[in-house]
């Protein structure tokens, strides 16, 4: 993985999935641009990946950490998984220099990536291997492949709601997980292999 700046150890660490983040900034503030010569240059992306970070370090974090895409989305064994998706007006993908040179003005950002992986695959080898220390991990995210990194020490987040964190065991109380599997996580002591 390549990390951009030396991490120092720390007790509490946000990793945000940066491409999730601005996709949500990008939707949840297109109110927000910038008219430059009669263009209307959409900013909701920059805001909403600079406040989600505001809101970790609020929320605690010793350090956040974004997770950047290392190939491009989708572009694994199916070459068409997820051509699909709707165009943007706006390549938001342009922008990403500029908000992470923003993000780095504060001491506590970092980012993290591989050149094969996409983010939700580095977040989980790094709560993988940060799994033996005593780090509390608040993932940043809505992807659902997420789920399986839940434990005692990692919650996953998708906002800085106080309701927006999902621990394991608010997850083994969902209803969801007792249509999924049939039975209370409870009365399973398999769970975690499913």
């Amino acid at each position: 993985m390549n990390i951009q700046k030396a991490m120092p150890s720390c007790t509490k660490t946000a990793i945000i999935d940066f491409s999730w983040s601005l996709y949500r900034g990008y939707y949840a503030f297109r109110q927000f641009a910038v008219n430059i010569n009669g263009f209307k240059r959409p900013t909701g992306h920059i805001f909403g990946v600079l406040a989600d970070i505001e809101s970790a370090l609020r929320l605690g974090a010793d350090r956040v950490i974004l997770a950047l895409d290392g190939k491009p989305k989708g572009k694994g064994i199916d070459p068409n998984y997820k051509d699909n998706r709707q165009r943007l007006d706006y390549n938001i993908h342009q922008d990403v220099q500029a908000i992470i040179a923003m993000a780095f003005l504060c001491p506590a950002v970092f980012s993290i990536s591989h050149q094969a992986l996409e983010a939700d695959e580095v977040i989980y080898s790094y709560v993988k291997q940060a799994s033996d220390s005593n780090e509390q991990i608040d993932v940043w995210t809505t992807d659902d492949d997420m789920l399986q990194c839940l434990s005692p020490k990692v919650c996953i987040r998708k906002g800085p709601k106080p309701g927006d964190a999902l621990t394991l065991d608010s997850y083994l109380k969902l209803e969801k997980y007792r249509k999924k599997h049939a039975v209370h996580a409870s009365h399973n002591s398999q769970f975690r292999g499913m």
